[in-house]
Formats: structure tokens, sequence, C-alpha cells
């Protein structure tokens, strides 16, 4: 069953994904099989979740992270054919069952398998988080807060490691940190000149380390 205690990413306080991630690289194995990373501004429909994503891992072992959103596509055809632009390494056809998944994507009522989940909700099989060297690899990397999300499914799909969307009812109510003042003195504290420039920064490190699997599809 999947852990009760579950790390929040709080949008209104940028210091806490950086400050989750860095707490759970030093605690491994405190956690059960399951590994669950939320936002906090995430709400689930229903109190049984737990237990279809729990039966969803067991039915497949080939699985090593789920989540409420995610894309079938990662990268442009053309990625690695043309000079680099941000705009190539974009998810492609989103999916989900958020109450406006119209509004990000397309509306999927069934288990649906994805490249790259949206970094709201990340639920990981704890031997393939720890295959991977789970978030203390993220951040060895230079990722401290865009793509988090993509760059752990990269690392699991160089494992080999499935990553599926479950159609679970919710709602992500999202983009409230760019704007806060807090936000902005985490950035400066950093020595970085506002969002783009750690927006560009992490892109690029996921373009520059995963040459070697990229542009992601679903097969």
């Amino acid at each position: 069953m999947i852990d009760l205690i579950i790390p929040k990413f709080v949008p209104t306080n940028p210091h806490s994904m950086v400050e989750n991630m860095e707490l759970l690289a030093r605690r491994k194995g405190v956690y059960g099989y399951l590994l669950p990373f939320f936002h906090e501004d995430v709400t689930v429909s229903g109190d049984d979740w737990p237990y279809a994503v729990s039966a969803f891992f067991d039915s497949h072992p080939k699985c090593g992270m789920v989540g409420f959103g995610g894309a079938l596509g990662l990268g442009t055809n053309d990625l690695y054919k043309k000079p680099y632009k941000l705009t190539q390494l974009a998810r492609v056809d989103f999916v989900s069952n958020m109450m406006d998944a119209e509004q990000h994507g397309r509306r999927v009522t069934v288990p649906t398998q994805v490249v790259v989940l949206d970094g709201f909700c990340q639920i990981i099989r704890r031997v393939a988080y720890e295959g991977v060297g789970g978030w203390q690899t993220v951040l060895d990397l230079g990722i401290e807060f865009h793509c988090y999300d993509t760059c752990m499914a990269c690392l699991l799909a160089e494992k080999g490691w499935e990553v599926w969307m479950l159609p679970v009812p919710c709602h992500h109510y999202g983009g409230r940190t760019s704007t806060t003042p807090e936000y902005d003195a985490w950035l400066r504290s950093r020595g970085i000149n506002g969002d783009s420039e750690i927006h560009e920064k992490a892109h690029r490190i996921i373009y520059d380390r995963f040459k070697n699997i990229l542009p992601l599809r679903v097969k």
C-alpha cells in the first residue's frame, strides 16, 4: 500500500521542491514500495485511489511510475536535426482526467501508457526510484525547479521502466509559483535572473543529457 507520509511540493513555497528532493535523497529506504510525490495544490476525488494505484503496480511489473496527467510524447521528431530551441522539447499529446482536462490536452478515462508525467503527481516504484539514484541524480544534474518530472521520466526510460497515466479524477490548481515575491527572492539567492533563465537551464540539461533516448514516444 502507498505510504501515507506523502512529501508534497508546495507551489507557493519554491524552496519546498528542492528541500523535499534533498530530504528524500538522504532518506533512501524509509518509505514503502511506492513513493508518492504530490504538489500541495492538488485535490483527488474519492478515497479509494490508493488501492487502484497499488493494484495497477501489482498487475504491471514493468511500470516504474504512475501519475494522473502525462504525455504520449516528449520532444519533436527533428529534435536533434535542427539547431536547439526550447520549444522542441515540448510534451506531445497530453492526457488526463483532471476537472479541466480539455484545457491541457484531452480527456482519457482508461489507464494510458505515457512517456512523461506532469510533476503535480508522480508515484514511483521504490526499486525503480532507487535504481536511477532517485532525486539525488536529478539534483546532481543541476535541475532544481523546472523539468524534474521530465528528468525522472527519462531516467526511468533509460532503465526500461514504463510510465502510465491513471485516470483518477483530480484537479491541479497550478501556476501560482512564478508570480510570488518569494519565488523571485529564491531565484536571486541562487544568482538566477528570472524564471525564464531557470526554465531555459533545466530544458537544456535535459536536451544535452538524454540524447541517447530523446525524442520519446509511446511504443
